[in-house]
């Protein structure tokens, strides 16, 4: 595996600041016809919101969703095996976002819940005397800090606030490595000095999967 040698200072944070409905979005399929990417550069990012499930089509008729994966992140369909060499398209909503300005560091912290369901075992048993757990329910948590640069960010803020948005935090300027995921703003502090600048802080609360993606 390669060491990571990307610098802090080609971070960024981007925040959800529309979402629009497309229907029967085309999408380009690759050599082999099991990955179909959203053809439309700007409509590659699609809403994580459960309650607006996409649709996918292949000749125009619905695909059952057990055969495909989506990638919410790169706009992607993967079809375990080829549907053919017709059109794909997709419904549901894709998200234009903003750069939040101003912002020097943000952490984000992943966590997965879990659950003791030891029970009685005879002595012989090799598990006698360890728990057994199993996996629970996932989330994570970011936060970020920085100065106060652009009042309609405020704004922009303000709606996140018990509001799920979807926020994108790139490592990198090429853009093509970052996270993905819908979440709310859970705190938006301000902080003013006379010796200082005015400085923001802001906690963000998952409210899906946070989607990984690598150049």
């Amino acid at each position: 595996m390669a060491l990571n040698t990307k610098t802090g200072i080609e971070g960024a944070i981007y925040m959800e600041s529309g979402t629009t409905g497309m229907t029967d979005e085309a999408c380009t399929a690759s050599g082999s016809n099991t990955i179909y990417t959203i053809t439309a550069d700007a409509k590659q990012h699609i809403s994580m919101d459960p309650a607006v499930l996409p649709v996918v089509k292949y000749d125009g008729d619905i695909v059952a969703a057990s055969t495909y994966t989506i990638n919410y992140a790169l706009g992607t369909i993967t079809f375990a095996t080829t549907p053919g060499v017709a059109n794909v398209t997709i419904t549901g909503n894709y998200i234009t976002m903003t750069l939040l300005p101003g912002f020097t560091k943000f952490s984000i912290d992943t966590s997965v819940g879990t659950h003791d369901v030891t029970q009685f075992v005879a002595t012989t048993d090799d598990d006698y005397g360890w728990k057994r757990i199993i996996g629970a329910l996932g989330e994570w948590n970011a936060t970020a800090d920085g100065f106060l640069q652009d009042d309609d960010i405020l704004a922009l803020v303000a709606v996140a606030v018990s509001v799920t948005k979807h926020f994108k935090f790139v490592l990198d300027q090429t853009l093509e490595a970052y996270y993905y995921g819908l979440g709310t703003v859970n705190k938006a502090d301000l902080d003013d000095s006379v010796a200082g600048v005015i400085t923001q802080n802001l906690g963000i609360q998952s409210s899906s999967t946070l989607v990984r993606v690598s150049n």
